[in-house]
């Protein structure tokens, strides 16, 4: 970790083992806490709607680190995770289903999974053996990446704690169009998805 260095010593791999794409987008010059002044009662700190996605740096399975503007040009939902958060584990064992209803509609979505390794550990290291078992037990094919508590910074405004899970639904652009914290049915998510492809 050097001096003044945002990334922590962290740099993108040239490519990615595990299969994710690389786009390679020009380098983020935005701020990591997006926050709406003007909306002073939002208890998330707001992602403005409209904005570019935050950027990061992540840990996945493969042990290489991975860069979260490299999925630009798919839509994505990033979700803030848990290992022991049970709208969390709800979340994931239905993620493949929702992965294949929206490419059954023509709509190619990649979910993004920053996970921490528990609910009292949020800014923990989350381990390449705690992302394979998350990979494993619901069989997903989607990155699960260490959070670096991306999620916190993001979805929190200042001397608070965001709740889990929390997520962001991002165009191809990169740019936000949705968020929520709290869990209900993937169907709701898809609804959201669909609804943007068709520009409403």
């Amino acid at each position: 970790e050097g001096q003044g260095d945002p990334a922590h010593g962290f740099y993108a791999a040239q490519s990615y083992d595990c299969g994710w794409p690389k786009a390679n987008p020009a380098p983020y010059t935005g701020d990591y806490r997006i926050l709406d002044a003007t909306d002073p009662s939002d208890e998330m700190g707001k992602l403005l709607v409209g904005k570019t996605v935050p950027d990061g740096l992540f840990k996945d399975k493969c042990d290489q680190v991975v860069r979260l503007h490299d999925f630009k040009g798919t839509y994505l939902m990033i979700d803030m995770s848990a290992t022991d958060c049970p709208p969390c584990q709800l979340m994931a064992q239905g993620e493949k289903q929702f992965v294949a209803n929206m490419a059954a509609q023509g709509i190619d979505v990649e979910v993004i999974t920053l996970l921490a390794p528990s609910l009292d550990d949020v800014f923990g290291e989350t381990t390449t053996t705690v992302l394979n078992n998350w990979v494993s037990k619901y069989a997903l094919e989607s990155p699960v990446l260490g959070d670096r508590a991306w999620g916190q910074s993001v979805f929190s405004p200042p001397a608070k704690s965001a709740g889990y899970p929390s997520w962001v639904l991002v165009a191809p652009d990169l740019t936000v169009f949705e968020y929520g914290q709290g869990w209900g049915e993937w169907a709701d998510v898809e609804t959201l998805f669909v609804a943007h492809k068709n520009g409403n």
